[in-house]
Formats: C-alpha cells, sequence, structure tokens
C-alpha cells in the first residue's frame, strides 16, 4: 500500500518510510517516544516510563488489536500546549531543560522520563528552568508507528 504525503504533491511513497518521511517535516521535528499499548478498565492507552495518554475512541478501537504492542508516540513540538488543569490521562508532565527565546514563541527542551520533548510556547508562559510543567496533548493530534515495521498505524 502507498500513501500520498501531500495534497499540493503527487510524491507516493511505501506506507513503511512514512515514519521516516515524518522525521523530516516540520520545524523543531516531531517528537518520537518508545511506548505501548495497554488496556485499562475498558480504556486504550499509550504508555511510556513517564506518560499514560488515552487514546481516543476511534484510534482506541483500531489499537485494541495492536494491545501489548511496542509503538512508538509522535506528537509534533506544536501539539503541546501549556495546561496545569489537563487532566493526566490527556498530558505530558515535562521537566524544562533549556529554553530558547525566538521571538513570539519559545521553544523548549524537557525531559519526559529517560526521554526528551521539544515544546512550542508563546513567549510569555511563565516558566523557570528545572520546573516540571503539564502540557495538554489532545488525543486527536497523536501519530502512531509500529516500532518493528516504524508503519503509521
Amino acid at each position: 500500500p502507498s500513501t500520498k504525503i501531500s495534497p499540493s504533491r503527487s510524491a507516493i511513497v511505501p506506507f513503511e518510510q512514512v515514519f521516516r518521511f515524518a522525521l523530516l517535516l516540520g520545524m523543531p521535528p516531531m517528537n518520537f517516544l518508545n511506548g505501548t499499548i495497554a488496556e485499562r478498565d475498558g480504556e486504550i492507552f499509550v504508555e511510556g516510563p513517564a506518560f499514560s495518554l488515552k487514546l481516543g475512541a476511534e484510534r482506541a478501537a483500531a489499537m485494541r488489536a495492536h494491545k501489548d504492542g511496542a509503538v512508538i508516540l509522535g506528537i509534533r513540538p506544536s501539539d503541546l500546549a501549556f495546561d496545569a488543569a489537563a487532566p493526566a490521562e490527556s498530558a505530558l508532565r515535562l521537566q524544562v531543560l533549556v529554553s530558547e527565546y525566538i521571538g513570539a514563541q519559545s521553544v523548549l527542551l524537557c525531559s519526559c522520563g529517560p526521554d526528551q520533548v521539544t515544546v512550542e510556547v508563546k513567549s510569555e508562559t511563565p516558566l523557570a528552568l528545572g520546573e516540571t510543567l503539564t502540557f495538554a496533548v489532545d488525543p486527536a493530534r497523536i501519530h502512531l508507528f509500529d516500532r518493528q515495521t516504524e508503519a503509521a498505524l
């Protein structure tokens, strides 16, 4: 099977290469975290050493067959929204390691357990180096890839 990458360009690439292509899109690039698909109390989650994100109903139904499977969670830095009140099941708690001011926005390099995550925030977002902040994750903006084949799921 093939996937059309851009409606403005008719480039067709093998489905297996979509993961590698995702690395090249956007600046800063997409974050990738190793995780597994797990079921708890009838809900489907993607879990890693420092996160547990509940999947939306449609994605959860598709992932039931991949339960207990190794995946790569992909999320763009601009899809993480600073929200101290975000529920744990739809948020990442990230420790700020570096903040780079680039005008109206700042780019943060954060730790999420053993992994590093890049986040884009408005420059006026209150933060301090070393502080742990909560960032909401919209389940519709999560990308999942099979860890072994790197194919989009």
